[in-house]
């Protein structure tokens, strides 16, 4: 009997890409490990799959009970260096801090990765940071904060609290939604462009923040149609934190002129901070007669975008104006509006994201030196 085993995946990089076959049985090797590792992939313990036998005190012979197999173990100050006495390896295990390889032919606490050696003894990397940042110093790792960033590769700072977003344009392809005038964009066509805009504004924001990172997903680019539960499913995939549908209204009545956040009936916390921000967000920007709709019974309903997502995911549905209301679409009709409905939106994405966001020095660059000619006379 045999079976196919990986080593434990530690989170959140996958960085142990080992896996063979072993057989069960009393010749099965003993160094298949379990790892232990902490919120930034750092290895504290491996334990093998062995189980330890401790003979029975009162019944000789027999096994009372088990010990697991720690065949590694250490304590680390934060950066990843070793504390002095607080370690044992009894199989050579090569992994350490933030998932990477230890150099301990350099010296104990060196750290490789792709794009760097990192000294855990002073938190900084040998190497210049191939990606250049304005606001730090080329050796600096870990944004200088090794407690709460992990970096595998040595390329990047990657925020340990990296937030998954999915933006979901309704309708598409073979449906393009509320019924436009002559001339005039669909709703396909409207929303898709404030999906555009909410991504391109993420990508901004992303980049003026410390330790805050949004990944985004979006049900579709292009003029195509996902069903609702392929919307769906797209967001339980990425393990969406937060999920926006973004819409066009429509009535019969041409004077209705309002915006609708809309959450699911028993909405969790998360959704209903989503909402509050959005709507806050959306005031003097969006131009409505009759309001911004978030708290009022009929911001509640219950919608199957909604509805199919995981518990934890902060999910809304937004209407952005009625295309029925010559004005509205109008307005919905102006790029510079829809940008700007955009930017909103992913304003009130980071801050529900990331409410307690430090925004990154705006530090100019130092002035080239001056340089002064001297004439030396004996």
């Amino acid at each position: 009997m045999s079976r196919t085993n990986s080593t434990y995946q530690a989170s959140p990089q996958n960085f142990f890409p080992f896996s063979y076959e072993e057989t069960i049985g009393e010749s099965a090797p003993d160094d298949f490990l379990y790892v232990k590792d902490n919120h930034l992939g750092s290895v504290l313990a491996t334990v093998s799959d062995r189980k330890l036998p401790v003979e029975s005190t009162s019944t000789p012979g027999t096994v009372a009970y088990y010990l697991a197999d720690v065949t590694s173990a250490t304590d680390m100050y934060s950066g990843g260096m070793q504390m002095p006495g607080r370690s044992f390896n009894s199989n050579s295990y090569r992994y350490g801090h933030n998932t990477q390889e230890k150099d301990d032919e350099i010296f104990n606490g060196a750290y490789t990765a792709e794009f760097w050696e990192y000294d855990s003894r002073s938190l900084r990397r040998w190497n210049r940071d191939p990606i250049v940042k304005a606001w730090e110093s080329p050796y600096a790792a870990f944004s200088n904060n090794p407690v709460r960033n992990n970096d595998v590769k040595g390329n990047t700072d990657d925020p340990a609290n990296t937030k998954n977003v999915v933006v979901d344009p309704g309708h598409g392809g073979k449906d393009p939604g509320t019924e436009k005038r002559t001339g005039k964009k669909d709703e396909a066509d409207i929303v898709l462009e404030i999906a555009n805009a909410i991504n391109d504004r993420l990508k901004v924001l992303n980049t003026e923040y410390i330790d805050a990172k949004t990944n985004v997903t979006n049900t579709r680019t292009e003029d195509v149609f996902p069903s609702l539960k392929e919307r769906a499913d797209i967001s339980k995939a990425a393990q969406a934190d937060l999920f926006v549908s973004v819409h066009v209204n429509s009535a019969p009545d041409p004077e209705a002129d309002y915006v609708s956040v809309i959450t699911q009936p028993g909405a969790n916390d998360v959704s209903k901070t989503l909402q509050t921000n959005i709507a806050n967000a959306f005031n003097g920007v969006v131009q409505t007669k009759q309001g911004i709709y978030s708290n009022a019974d009929n911001a509640e309903q219950n919608l199957s975008v909604l509805r199919n997502q995981n518990a934890s995911t902060g999910a809304v549905l937004v209407e952005v104006g009625f295309i029925t209301n010559p004005k509205q679409e109008d307005l919905l009709n102006n790029p510079n509006y829809l940008k700007n409905i955009g930017n909103s939106i992913a304003e009130a994405i980071f801050k529900t994201a990331y409410p307690n966001a430090v925004k990154k020095l705006d530090i100019p660059p130092l002035p080239a030196p001056s340089v002064r000619s001297y004439i030396w006379q004996d």
